[in-house]
């Protein structure tokens, strides 16, 4: 994760590393992270952990008892009794526990130099999780003050109407007057340069006085090229952190944790094998956990470790994404329509995600190059290979591109193996 201080103070990038590293990690167990950093820098001190040759090392599982979203209303084939299948709290392994750390601290009244918070990652990661849920810790005491969240899409359009029936001065006071101010999906800001300038005006007014501010996005603020340069500004000058998809440690509590909420028997060999081989959101963790105790049922309701594996190797058998699949999904993703994907235009933006289509598919499918080229205006083979080279090129020098690839890839090997 990236650390920015408050101007006038030190930045950093501290290395994050796992156990291969060339150091004896074994006292510490399989699930560490090392950061190598001033060791006198005041966020490390309440990660836990130890100093050892002048090296930061933490390991475990940390959590934050803040309340998630419904997930059963999200996944694909929940029943009725899976709707209420909520998490209580944030579990975090060391890939995320800077973000729990940012939140107790917050809570606490000591992160003042943590603020704003910016909490950015593909769906799925928990940020709607950490910032709704600090809302409702934070309204839970009446002497923190008034917490407010909105989402970007909502601000500018209550701004716009504002205007329209000029009653901005009512908009100005009911967002910059809470004590907490929680701005959801940055990115539906970019195209609005005047909801931007009243954000950045707003976020100078809850500085002043002395508002916590938590933003959420999925792109990083420098992937955002459309984004005012002065809210980029203001934001890095708090703490930005990058979530990421639960390591081994964390998807282990989390699937003890589901497993809890929908009262599913889960014997510990079981959950510590789908720990190390589900990977993904705890959306996914939850669809493979019900898909599972559904299979399940003709023999009672219980996995046992042999039941476990069977249906991992159907599940691996079923993920990979067909052709049409990938077009569909690179097609919304980049917000193009299919037809226009598939077809001769040589518009940047429409090539850019044809090239992305065109790797995927290589990648993921045993589609031949002349069977690709077809999909595509029957664009001949090594018109096929020459936009593979150029995206895996592109994978190693932009960090976009890479995210999203790494997007779309998890989002069809899911939805693939939940066919």
């Amino acid at each position: 994760s990236r650390l920015a201080h408050p101007q006038g103070s030190t930045r950093f990038t501290p290395t994050l590393q796992g156990a291969k590293n060339g150091r004896d990690t074994s006292r510490f167990g399989s699930e560490i992270t090392i950061i190598t950093a001033p060791i006198d820098m005041p966020i490390l001190a309440p990660l836990g952990g130890q100093i050892l040759d002048g090296t930061f090392v933490i390991s475990g599982v940390a959590s934050i008892p803040v309340p998630g979203p419904n997930l059963g209303s999200s996944l694909r084939g929940a029943g009725e009794s899976d709707r209420g299948m909520a998490l209580h709290r944030y579990v975090a392994g060391n890939e995320n526990r800077l973000a729990v750390v940012a939140l107790r601290e917050l809570l606490e009244g000591s992160g003042r130099g943590y603020n704003p918070l910016v909490l950015h990652g593909p769906h799925g990661l928990g940020k709607s999780h950490l910032a709704r849920g600090l809302v409702d810790l934070w309204n839970a005491d009446e002497n923190r003050g008034e917490a407010l969240v909105t989402t970007a899409a909502d601000f500018a359009r209550e701004f716009a109407s504002a205007i329209a029936s000029d009653s901005v001065d009512a908009f100005r006071k009911r967002h910059r007057t809470a004590s907490l101010w929680v701005l959801e999906d940055l990115g539906d800001l970019t195209a609005k340069q005047a909801a931007q300038q009243e954000l950045l005006l707003t976020l100078d007014t809850l500085s002043d006085a002395g508002a916590v501010v938590v933003v959420t996005s999925r792109l990083a603020i420098g992937e955002m090229p459309r984004l005012h340069r002065g809210l980029v500004s203001r934001l890095s000058a708090g703490l930005v952190v990058a979530l990421s998809e639960p390591g081994k440690a964390a998807r282990l509590e989390i699937l003890r944790d589901l497993a809890v909420a929908r009262d599913i028997p889960l014997a510990t060999p079981v959950a510590q094998l789908l720990a190390e081989e589900i990977t993904g959101t705890v959306f996914d963790l939850a669809a493979v956990l019900l898909e599972l105790h559904v299979a399940s049922k003709p023999a009672g309701g219980t996995t046992n470790v042999d039941r476990a594996r069977r249906y991992l190797a159907g599940r691996a058998a079923r993920s990979r994404p067909t052709l049409r699949e990938i077009i569909a999904f690179v097609a919304k993703y980049f917000s193009v329509k299919q037809t226009v994907l598939r077809s001769a235009s040589r518009t940047q933006s429409v090539v850019l995600a044809r090239g992305v289509a065109m790797y995927l598919a290589r990648r993921l499918t045993t589609q031949s190059l002349k069977q690709i080229g077809r999909s595509f205006s029957n664009r001949d083979h090594t018109t096929v290979l020459h936009h593979y080279r150029k995206i895996e090129g592109l994978l190693g020098s932009d960090p976009a591109i890479r995210r999203a690839v790494a997007d779309l890839e998890r989002l069809l090997t899911n939805n693939a193996g939940r066919r």
